[in-house]
């Protein structure tokens, strides 16, 4: 009994270290690297430190300052320069900030590293996104698929975790006389790994089957992109729905299907709303979300929605493409939304001439892309009526 508890209070201890942001508000410098060599520009990594701050935000966090450093490889031990660390250290001083928040996923060492030298809390891209997922995750599908995720950020780091040096004496139920606090934790972890995966793949073998079910019925329209592009709020106004909608990031975690009445066709399909993506997302929530994404992979049809004033909107598009070719899903026939073109007045002179020439390269022709305002309904009749005709295809192809 005495072990159980001992093991427990370990346990919880691991947890509360590398649990980011759950229990109050931090004050944070966001930092990152410049890679030169690996023609990084320094707008390009100013727009993703933009993103970790708003990430951080989201997480309940207040970014006081962010600040990178130009180098040619990334410091193995520290992931930024020495002297550029005692800068931030220095910094963080003067402005009061308790949080350092890396825009890159660290390794066990680099965050061990970076705590001794400056004394303060370190978090990682992927444990701040892994933390906002925690607080957004509703279906108990979607809250075991990020305790995985979770589980398998956290093993490969216990090693490195301070506090973890005083021994067990030997019993029952640890495993041989002498066992450090690290191992016990890493076989508990090991084990809520399995237990985590095993309920997954019945989870998703019932999918499987209410998948199966319902493409014997309807055809199934998965609406994919960058997070917070305005998904949730297109299937809402073509669907009359009430989806959960909200100006932040990963608003929506957990699939949701709508039907969307098409009146040329005289039947319904079947709008799926899915997990935005984001650049840099962590591989633990790849694997975890396997199921979830492929909704996406398993549809008839993709509704690819961009926030087309975003500036990095063709960079956001890159990494969409990218995400959708790993699960599998990047041979699909797709009609391009670009969203929020309110913004630029309607004005297509004030796209970016790079995305735009790249979105006519990709969509083929005239009824495969669609400047929208989901805000002022604006472009969404000619939208319905495109997917009518191209549905309609996919029905006379299937019979």
């Amino acid at each position: 009994m005495a072990n159980k508890k001992g093991a427990n209070r370990a346990d919880s201890t691991l947890f509360a270290k590398i649990n980011s942001l759950q229990e109050e508000a931090e004050k944070a410098i966001c930092f990152s690297v410049c890679l030169t060599t690996k023609g990084q520009t320094e707008a390009i990594v100013e727009a993703s430190l933009d993103e970790l701050s708003e990430l951080a935000n989201t997480a309940g966090a207040e970014v006081l300052a962010k600040i990178y450093q130009k180098r040619a490889k990334i410091d193995s031990r520290y992931y930024i320069g020495v002297g550029k660390l005692e800068e931030i250290k220095v910094l963080a001083e003067q402005v009061e900030a308790n949080c350092l928040i890396c825009d890159d996923e660290l390794s066990p060492a680099q965050l061990r590293n970076i705590e001794e030298f400056t004394q303060m809390k370190i978090v990682d891209r992927s444990l701040l996104i892994l933390d906002i997922f925690a607080k957004r995750a509703k279906s108990s599908e979607g809250k075991l698929q990020v305790a995985l995720a979770q589980a398998k950020y956290r093993l490969p780091r216990i090693q490195f975790m301070q506090g973890f040096n005083s021994r067990l004496a030997g019993g029952i139920g640890t495993r041989g006389p002498g066992e450090s606090l690290k191992e016990t934790d890493r076989r508990h972890i090991q084990a809520r790994i399995n237990t985590l995966q095993q309920k997954l793949v019945e989870l998703g073998r019932k999918r499987q089957i209410v998948r199966e079910q319902r493409r014997k019925s309807a055809l199934t329209i998965a609406v994919v992109g960058y997070t917070n592009a305005g998904k949730s709020s297109l299937i809402n106004r073509l669907c009359k729905s009430d989806l959960y909608a909200e100006d932040k990031v990963f608003a929506t975690l957990d699939p949701a299907c709508r039907h969307l009445w098409l009146e040329d066709l005289s039947c319904d399909c079947l709008l799926i709303d899915t997990v935005g993506f984001i650049r840099k997302l962590p591989h633990h929530l790849v694997e975890a979300f396997k199921s979830t994404l492929e909704e996406a992979a398993q549809a008839d049809f993709l509704l690819l929605v961009l926030d087309v004033a975003d500036v990095q909107a063709e960079a956001e598009l890159d990494v969409v493409l990218s995400l959708l070719e790993e699960i599998g899903a990047s041979h699909l026939p797709r009609v391009y939304v670009a969203n929020k073109f309110d913004e630029f007045n309607y004005d297509l002179s004030q796209v970016d001439s790079s995305l735009l020439a790249k979105l006519h390269a990709l969509s083929f022709d005239d009824k495969s892309l669609f400047f929208t305002s989901v805000k002022e309904q604006r472009g969404l009749n000619e939208l319905k009526a495109a997917l009518q005709a191209k549905l309609k295809k996919i029905l006379q192809k299937n019979n």
